[in-house]
């Protein structure tokens, strides 16, 4: 779940309902266009297919973020244009 104003991203078990991670997103790099004023603004989400990492994309700072599930971190970002709101997934090959 994703919390545009808090800047946080939340990971919840599915089989308990419970919250594993809060995973709060840093305030650098944000753009004067963010939806919410001094917010990293996450907001869209996919998993990939073997449920081992979530993307989100970042609308306060034009990135997507790659989140490990099972440690609940960020692992890394990429660039996107502007107003990333929504996001897919779709692996290679197979």
């Amino acid at each position: 779940m994703t919390d545009p104003v808090k800047a946080t991203v939340r990971i919840y078990d599915e089989s308990t309902r419970r919250q594993r991670w809060s995973i709060p997103i840093p305030h650098d790099s944000l753009v004067p266009t963010a939806e919410v004023k001094g917010s990293a603004s996450p907001e869209g989400v996919t998993i990939s297919r073997d449920s081992r990492w979530a993307y989100v994309t970042l609308q306060g700072r034009n990135r997507v973020i790659a989140i490990d599930l099972g440690r609940g971190v960020i692992t890394g970002w990429g660039v996107t244009g502007v107003w990333s709101d929504g996001i897919g997934f779709s692996p290679r090959g197979r």
